[in-house]
């Protein structure tokens, strides 16, 4: 099994100020490598319809909405399913959460891996490489404590520029939060994966 994790919004409380209100983790679960691989080279095949580079990295944030649809219209078809938290940050009162990013992101992560009703077992997690090595080895650390016992395999991060299964969580981060974001409020996009959703958490 092999899950690839991201996220969409921010951390930040500054909500007047331009921190996302909704926090929105999402984990791509593939039941076995050939699933993934079947994944990644649909992603490939779609690069070369575009026309774009082979390295062309998908990012949700970064694309106009005709090619978010394309993308996720591509996908669709292909053997993965997803479990996704949403947190509204205007119902977080934790001062430890508020005030540090890290904490906030561990937490809300060993929180949607844990609420996973037996469907996690024994998973490859791979998730987008940014921090530093200290910051990895404490989320490590920390979900090898927190989660159940065989809940994980390994874990291991990855560049998302390089890694196609990485941008899919990325892209459907990204089409989760535009639904629930009160500024946006577009439902075009989640609409194209929501037969996939295995489960979407919005935590209390």
């Amino acid at each position: 099994m092999y899950v690839f994790l991201d996220e969409s919004g921010d951390a930040g409380f500054k909500l007047e100020q331009g921190s996302s209100t909704f926090f929105i983790i999402v984990l791509i679960i593939f039941d076995s490598a050939e699933d993934a691989q079947q994944t990644e080279k649909k992603i490939r095949d779609l690069r070369v319809s575009l026309k774009v580079r082979d390295n062309f990295e998908f990012k949700f944030n970064k694309m106009d909405d005709f090619r978010r649809l394309q993308f996720l219209e591509a996908v669709r078809g292909c053997p993965f399913r997803i479990r996704a938290m949403v947190v509204d940050k205007r119902l977080i009162h934790s001062d430890t959460l508020r005030k540090d990013k890290n904490k906030f992101y561990n937490y809300f992560v060993e929180k949607v891996l844990e609420h996973n009703q037996g469907r996690i077992r024994q998973a490859k997690l791979r998730v987008d490489g940014s921090g530093g090595r200290e910051f990895k080895d404490a989320f490590k650390t920390y979900l090898r404590q927190q989660l159940p016992s065989g809940t994980l395999a390994d874990c291991k991060f990855k560049d998302s520029a390089s890694d196609s299964l990485i941008q899919l969580a990325d892209m459907v981060a990204g089409a989760l939060r535009r639904h629930f974001d009160p500024s946006k409020l577009e439902g075009q996009f989640r609409d194209r994966i929501a037969h996939k959703l295995e489960d979407e958490w919005k935590f209390r």
